[in-house]
C-alpha cells in the first residue's frame, strides 16, 4: 500500500468517528492505536513529525470527546525488539 493510501483511509477513519461522535443517544468506544501523534512529544527520532497529521488527530479527539489513556508497557508500538530505555 502506497503511503498517500494509507493516509487517505486514515482520514476517511477520522471522518466516520467524527460522523459517528453526532449520533445522539448511542453510546461508543474507540480503541486502538490510529499510527499518528497527537503532539510532537509522542515522536523520537530526526524527522519532524507531521503538523498536519498532529491536528486531524487533536480535531478529531476535541470533536469526538476523545480521551487518551496512558498504556503500561513500551512508549511506543514499534520497538524493533530493542528492550529498557531505548523503547
Amino acid at each position: 500500500m502506497k503511503i498517500e493510501e494509507v493516509f487517505v483511509e486514515r482520514i476517511s477513519l477520522l471522518r466516520e468517528y467524527d460522523a459517528v461522535s453526532q449520533i445522539e443517544g448511542v453510546g461508543w468506544l474507540a480503541v486502538g492505536d490510529f499510527n499518528t501523534i497527537k503532539n510532537g512529544s509522542e515522536k523520537q527520532g530526526v524527522r519532524a513529525p507531521f503538523l498536519t497529521q498532529m491536528q486531524e488527530l487533536q480535531d478529531v479527539m476535541d470533536n469526538c470527546y476523545f480521551e487518551k489513556i496512558e498504556g503500561v508497557g513500551a512508549s511506543f508500538t514499534w520497538t524493533n525488539k530493542r528492550q529498557g530505555s531505548q523503547c
